[in-house]
């Protein structure tokens, strides 16, 4: 436990429990690499020099309530079986969990992470709390938690309800939830695929982290080049894979990507030191609980860091959506799928999504039939093409079928709804102009009225439905072996 700050002391060993209650240790506790078989417990206990546990496996319990910890808190990479309670400990310090898995309830209650005397090095700054890429299986709350320093959440993964009520950001925060920000480790996909993937392209060298292979420094990392699980099985197709290996990708690609709160997040009476220093970027959440937070203090994004304003930047879990189109309307039609992606929304858009090979007709009747709601782009010219006719009337019969008038989602983009309009002369057409649609005409050119419009279709298509439980589960999911 006395190792230095670099090396695996414990690297493939087993050891009991560890209680070092009110204990002061004058020397970096190191456990990495370690598999701790029972309790451990550091309540009250001062570390002066750091605590570090990469790699490291904790089958039970690890509490470590009250206490003082000097230099940096090293969880990366590490798993949690059990519970792990941190309330009320003093970090002068960085706490650093990246791609850490916490499978039990995590409790970070009125934890104060500050700089403390120690300087920035590389892209690591003083007082950082970092949990990038970890997932949380159980309970996380981070209630009433002092961020002195930075508090990085990217792509960081709750399964279940997360709480940062009453907590205070005084340095920069970031939020980052983009469902294909998918970032995938060396050891776990294999080093001869992650070779073959990076030299194809697919896969971009992390930078957080590196390995020693026949003694060159080599990224322990890559992130995926995609933006879907069809580009993916496409581009690994194109790479020479062989089936058992794009099988293997698109498995690990679908277990890491998904929303980033799958429950409730809670961030009520929260305060934010500086406007706009707290960023959400393509965040959803099934459920938000905000009252008593400035949410006006906090900067909005989508899923390619754009700024956006609030209404589309707190994202929900949203119903899928096919996107039907006239020709000459194709480049509006891109634009409505690309918001609707960067805002969480999976989308069917026909250049991009049709299954090559498969008639027209077979496959615009099988993904109306298989995304929730039908969004309808009506202008003058969209009912002299076929195949939006075609989309319109099988949208009208599953509605008759299922009994609702709730699949057809119709939107305008000119003034093809005017009293003057053909469309109230045709019979199909005019039931549309007695629907409630959503006018976009004079948005395209005007960023904030075209969010405005579209946030009123993201209300329409909040979802009041769990999403299903991602690939893997504990204890088999990756870090759990």
């Amino acid at each position: 436990m006395r190792g230095g700050a670099q090396g695996d002391p414990f690297l493939g060993q087993r050891i009991g429990s560890l209680d070092l209650r009110g204990h002061v240790l004058d020397f970096c506790l190191n456990l990495t690499g370690a598999r701790i078989v029972g309790p451990v417990d550091l309540s009250g206990a001062k570390l002066l020099h750091g605590f570090r546990a990469s790699r490291a496996f904790f089958e039970s319990p690890l509490r470590a309530t009250d206490a003082e910890w000097h230099g940096d808190i090293i969880f990366s990479n590490t798993t949690f079986a059990s519970a792990v309670d941190l309330s009320w400990t003093k970090v002068r310090g960085r706490i650093w969990a990246w791609r850490a898995r916490f499978h039990g309830d995590a409790t970070f209650f009125q934890t104060v992470v500050s700089p403390g005397g120690e300087e920035g090095t590389g892209f690591v700054f003083p007082g950082e709390t970092n949990f990038s890429w970890a997932w949380f299986w159980g309970k996380a709350s981070f209630e009433r938690t002092l961020f002195q320093g930075p508090a990085y959440f990217w792509r960081t993964r709750f399964f279940d309800d997360c709480s940062f009520n009453d907590c205070c950001f005084s340095q920069d925060a970031a939020f980052m939830g983009k469902v294909s920000e998918v970032c995938l480790a060396r050891d776990v996909m294999g080093w001869d695929l992650f070779a073959r993937l990076e030299s194809a392209g697919l896969l971009r060298p992390g930078t957080e982290e590196y390995v020693i292979i026949d003694g060159r420094k080599v990224p322990a990392t890559g992130h995926l080049n995609v933006n879907s699980l069809q580009e993916l099985q496409i581009a690994t197709g194109q790479a020479g894979l062989s089936e058992a290996e794009q099988n293997r990708v698109a498995w690990l690609f679908q277990q890491h990507s998904g929303e980033m709160f799958e429950k409730e997040m809670s961030f009520q009476r929260v305060r934010i030191v500086k406007p706009r220093q707290v960023q959400f970027m393509g965040v959803n959440a099934h459920e938000w609980s905000l009252s008593g937070t400035d949410m006006d203090a906090i900067s909005y994004f989508n899923s390619e860091q754009e700024p956006v304003p609030r209404q589309v930047g707190l994202g929900h879990v949203y119903r899928t959506v096919f996107i039907s189109y006239g020709g000459p309307d194709e480049q509006i039609a891109r634009r409505f799928n690309d918001a609707l992606l960067h805002s969480g929304v999976k989308t069917f858009f026909y250049n991009e999504d049709a299954v090559p090979g498969r008639p027209i007709e077979e496959e615009m009747r099988a993904q109306i039939a298989r995304f929730d709601r039908l969004l309808l782009i009506c202008s003058r010219s969209a009912p002299q093409r076929p195949g939006w006719r075609f989309e319109l009337e099988h949208g009208m019969n599953r509605e008759k079928t299922e009994g609702t008038g709730s699949v057809l989602l119709p939107v305008s983009i000119d003034d093809c709804l005017n009293v003057d309009s053909p469309w109230h002369r045709d019979p199909l057409l005019k039931t549309l102009c007695e629907r409630n649609v959503t006018p976009f005409q004079g948005t395209f050119d005007d960023l904030a009225q075209f969010h405005k419009s579209l946030g009123r279709i993201l209300t329409a298509l909040e979802s009041n439905e769990l999403p299903s439980p991602p690939a893997g589960s504990p204890p088999t999911a990756e870090g759990a072996t």
